[in-house]
């Protein structure tokens, strides 16, 4: 409401518009009035961002990884849509062996993008448990003081200080040379570290490296294989500040064979804000068996919700086409949770009750492995969206302004930074190039693309290309 006041005075027409924890956005008046709509919209934006990426590049199955300062987030991306959760839990506590304790927060029934959150971010803290084993986060030094390596005044060891000893971080300075680094520093926060597991910094800090890789896993495997899907079908879609420097890693430890990383990744969510769909959703609560004799009644209340959500956006954002998607959240008559069902999407309606029944039993079957086709099935609930589609744009186009071409010079005139990849595979000079570097050519690593915003490691069995998307495309040689 401020920021809408503040335009005004500035005489700046436009009607400033929030992202939504569902991945879509509203008007800042509509949030005002229903702020539980913008609880978890952080990481949404990223997600909408990937399923527009995967289908210029038609992945169909895609899982989103975003890594940040504090946490990394995981979300699975099929045929091209996000998927969403029925409800949210805020406020609930952190569980140390990874997730979150169900029940220890307040249960918020809106819809929301499915992702998993697990606090192992480039701020997060290595410590060594009462066992004695190492443990990175969720305990994260923040932006103040930051990671040793920032020279703010940090001295605990962090995921970011073992990524400057392992050579994958500038060790000088980041962000096109605006924060200096202090290798000497991160050195030292891992070294009080390495003298208690009687092992070198550099092994100390590839033992971080690796655990927190691991701890990203968790988040990647409950998205997938948790919700029956396998991740070796997957392709991995990494962003964020560090997603670049831990995809090569995650993805061998799950078997995954080709990462996309695209164009500005650190800025990758803000880009989705600027991809996403209007729309506003309205939901009902209706419990009945799915038969022949609720076909009527069902139809009946998805037109009902359609108008009452269009109307509601042409309110807040009139003149524009409208288009509607509904769905339902089905279930076997005693289960306690439900899976979504589509029932209609821009104007196609689809409530036969056969058909719709065979698509759960095709859904349950695919997330939990069978399917009880005789049992009868009931509706719970109706969801229907009213949307005004965001204006398509193409990642191509984008690419021809983000990456610049103009300094290119042969690959092997360019610096060589050595950079550590463990007792087995040991240290390599591995070139630091440019995104554009990797225009019309496939390397293979060891090799560093480095940017203002991301850094981007390219381990050894791994290659590298430029797409015309702008995304860098790492595959398992």
């Amino acid at each position: 409401t401020d920021l809408s006041a503040a335009l005004g005075r500035i005489d700046l027409a436009v009607s400033p518009e929030v992202m939504q924890s569902d991945g879509t956005t509203a008007s800042a008046s509509l949030v005002s009035e229903l702020p539980c709509l913008i609880i978890e919209s952080g990481p949404a934006a990223g997600v909408v961002a990937a399923a527009r990426l995967a289908r210029e590049l038609e992945d169909r199955q895609v899982i989103a990884f975003d890594m940040g300062g504090t946490t990394a987030k995981a979300s699975l991306i099929e045929e091209y849509r996000a998927s969403l959760a029925e409800e949210l839990e805020v406020g609930e506590q952190y569980n140390r062996g990874g997730g979150h304790l169900r029940g220890s927060g307040y249960t918020v029934r809106t819809p929301c993008v499915d992702l998993t959150e697990v606090g192992s971010g480039g701020g997060s803290i290595a410590w060594l448990d009462g066992g004695g084993a190492l443990r990175v986060g969720p305990e994260s030094t923040g932006s103040m003081p930051g990671p040793a390596c920032y020279g703010n005044g940090g001295t605990l060891p962090t995921v970011t200080d073992a990524h400057v000893v392992l050579g994958y971080l500038n060790p000088v300075a980041i962000a096109g040379g605006r924060k200096a680094i202090h290798k000497e520093a991160a050195e030292r926060a891992i070294a009080t570290l390495a003298a208690r597991m009687h092992l070198s910094v550099q092994d100390t800090a590839f033992a971080i490296y690796t655990v927190a890789t691991t701890t990203m896993r968790r988040a990647v495997r409950t998205v997938s294989v948790e919700r029956g899907r396998d991740p070796r079908d997957f392709t991995l879609y990494a962003f964020g500040g560090g997603g670049g420097l831990h995809a090569a890693a995650l993805a061998a430890e799950l078997d995954m064979k080709r990462i996309v990383v695209p164009i500005a990744p650190g800025l990758f969510s803000s880009l989705g804000l600027l991809l996403s769909d209007v729309a506003v959703t309205r939901l009902s609560a209706r419990r009945t068996l799915l038969d022949a004799g609720s076909v009527a009644a069902l139809d009946e209340e998805v037109d009902r919700l359609a108008a009452d959500a269009g109307a509601e956006l042409s309110r807040h954002h009139g003149g524009e086409e409208i288009n509607t998607e509904a769905t339902a959240s089905v279930r076997y008559i005693g289960q306690s949770s439900s899976l979504t069902i589509r029932l209609r999407e821009d104007g196609a309606t689809s409530t036969d009750p056969e058909a719709l029944a065979q698509r759960f039993h095709a859904e349950h079957r695919r997330v939990f492995g069978q399917a009880a086709e005789g049992e009868p099935v009931e509706l719970v609930a109706l969801r229907v969206r009213a949307l005004h589609h965001a204006p398509e744009t193409r990642f191509a186009d984008l690419a021809t302004h983000y990456i610049d071409r103009s300094a290119l010079r042969p690959i092997e005139s360019y610096e060589k930074r050595p950079m550590y990849f463990g007792p087995e595979r040991g240290l390599h000079d591995a070139p630091v190039l440019p995104r554009a570097a990797l225009s019309g050519v496939t390397l293979a690593g060891p090799l560093v693309v480095e940017e203002a915003d991301s850094t981007i490691v390219v381990p050894p069995g791994f290659s590298a290309t430029l797409h015309p998307s702008g995304a860098v495309v790492l595959d398992v040689l």
